[in-house]
């Protein structure tokens, strides 16, 4: 059975921490029917170069834009040379390479926020919670300076405890004003009414 999806012609590094292919198509998949122009990607990984790729050849319009905030040195070289082989010349996309990201401090929430940006989805998959559980927390304050309607927010490993609560912070921001469009066993999604 097809998915109506195709991976980008490109080698993906998938491991455990990877989001898995239903999660990549269920983003691309509202990226395409939403006809989404802007997300903010919260830790890169293989789903990364996936959504780069739907948002190019699947119709997302002329104003497309990805970024991607991450916060392993050693991991964003090779995102940024998957985005690459994606689109070798391309101002839709770029790479933040905020280290300190998880203290949640004001600066660097601040200095992530542009006037007239509001992203359609934001993708929570970072920083990196096996030592720290309630780490994505992080994430809240970020989140909350964007919050518009229609905007979607995506967690991913809602498995875990800590996300489990940050999931539960973010139905709360905008009073609530939400709907959990999905909730599954690893990821969730909710859309700001």
């Amino acid at each position: 059975m097809s998915t109506g999806f195709s991976f980008p012609p490109i080698y993906l590094p998938w491991s455990p921490a990877s989001m898995t292919p239903e999660q990549v198509q269920h983003i691309t998949s509202l990226l395409f029917m939403e006809n989404m122009q802007t997300v903010v990607e919260i830790g890169a990984g293989v789903s990364t170069p996936c959504i780069a790729w739907a948002m190019l050849h699947y119709g997302c319009g002329a104003t497309t834009r990805l970024d991607v905030i991450e916060t392993d040195k050693r991991w964003i070289d090779r995102v940024r040379s998957l985005l690459s082989r994606i689109h070798p010349v391309s101002d839709h996309f770029t790479v933040s390479e905020l280290i300190e990201w998880h203290t949640g401090t004001d600066e660097a929430i601040v200095a992530q926020k542009e006037k007239d940006f509001w992203p359609d989805m934001i993708i929570i998959d970072g920083p990196d919670a096996s030592d720290e559980p309630d780490i994505r927390l992080c994430n809240l304050d970020y989140v909350d300076e964007y919050v518009h309607p229609g905007m979607r927010v995506f967690v991913d490993d809602l498995n875990r405890r800590g996300e489990q609560r940050l999931f539960s912070h973010l139905i709360s921001l905008n009073l609530g004003r939400c709907k959990v469009e999905t909730r599954k066993e690893n990821y969730g999604i909710i859309r700001y009414i």
